[in-house]
């Protein structure tokens, strides 16, 4: 299922290394949201990777889940746009 990871993280050295694991699951949106194709496991596990990171006093974190009508139903505007994993090969 498509999951849409955003997070407003106050320091820029947490910023950095929750970035990092962000990118290790998905694809960057914009700075700090991010598209990952993910079951509920891997789901679990990218937010217990990112919760290592934060400091849950001055951090957030949200996570939505998008059904594959919803993504259809998105609208997009600029140079970002939802990317079909399905359409995409990782290198």
């Amino acid at each position: 299922m498509m999951r849409l990871v955003c997070y407003d993280i106050c320091k820029p050295k947490r910023l950095r290394r929750v970035a990092k694991v962000c990118e290790r699951y998905g694809i960057r949106l914009q700075y700090s949201c991010f598209q990952c194709d993910a079951d509920n496991e891997r789901l679990k596990k990218l937010i217990h990777e990112i919760r290592l990171e934060m400091d849950l006093k001055e951090d957030s974190l949200i996570v939505y889940s998008i059904c594959k009508d919803c993504a259809n139903m998105a609208i997009t505007d600029g140079q970002n746009k939802i990317i079909d994993p399905d359409s995409c090969v990782i290198l």
